[in-house]
Parts: C-alpha cells; sequence; structure tokens
C-alpha cells in the first residue's frame, strides 16, 4: 500500500521542501552543531558570482598547471 503524505498550501508557498528520513535528519542535526554554518558577506558572494562565470567561460587554470606556473 503507497504512503500518501499531504502538505498544506502555506507549507508549500514558503519555498523548496525537502524530505528526508528521520534518522538523516537527526544526522544533519548532529552535524550542524560540529560543523557550524557560515554565512558570507556580500563580497564573498560577489566572488563566488564572478568565480563561477570565469570558470563556465573557460577562464580559469587547473591546480597542477598553476603550481608547475609557479615553479612548485
Amino acid at each position: 500500500m503507497a504512503k500518501v503524505i499531504t502538505i498544506s498550501k502555506k507549507l508549500a508557498k514558503e519555498g523548496e521542501l525537502v524530505l528526508v528520513p528521520r534518522s538523516k535528519y537527526r544526522e544533519y542535526l548532529m552535524l550542524e552543531k560540529i560543523i557550524p554554518l557560515v554565512k558570507l558577506s556580500k563580497f564573498e558572494k560577489k566572488a563566488i558570482k564572478q568565480s563561477r562565470k570565469e570558470i563556465k567561460n573557460g577562464e580559469s587554470i587547473s591546480l597542477n598547471r598553476l603550481k608547475n606556473e609557479l615553479g612548485c
């Protein structure tokens, strides 16, 4: 028999909804206590956005190439 889950319209309108098994959720909560979430500054968000754009446009090099060019 299939299990049916009903989600209220209010909850559905709040944004993305993710369903995970209780054990995985507990694991997440434990990890969250150990590894704190970091909020990015506006500068950091902008730098990440720019970096992703450069990678997408092929304007990046591999770590190995960088090391070779620096003589490491």
